[in-house]
């Protein structure tokens, strides 16, 4: 599993985070990180991040959350029904 992400309005070097997320209980199931370098906040920078097997251990709402330097810029989930 890959995450697609596009950021932009920032400068200098970030550690960007991916969280995979179990929003009924808020476990985190899996985590993914990287450096990202952006040159010019006008420009935006997009990329994959990598995630291990994703486990979904019961019917919810999973979220995949987004952070740079440890600040929460948006995320998006994923419902898993029977």
């Amino acid at each position: 599993m890959s995450v697609y992400v596009k950021l932009t309005d920032a400068e200098g070097s970030y550690r960007i985070q991916v969280r995979y997320v179990q929003t009924g209980s808020g476990e985190e199931l899996a985590r993914a990180e990287g450096e990202a370098a952006f040159a010019n906040r006008l420009g935006s920078l997009g990329f994959l991040i990598s995630l291990p097997s994703l486990p979904i251990p019961s019917e919810g709402r999973y979220e995949f959350q987004v952070f740079a330097d440890d600040i929460y810029l948006g995320g998006t989930f994923i419902d898993a029904v029977a």
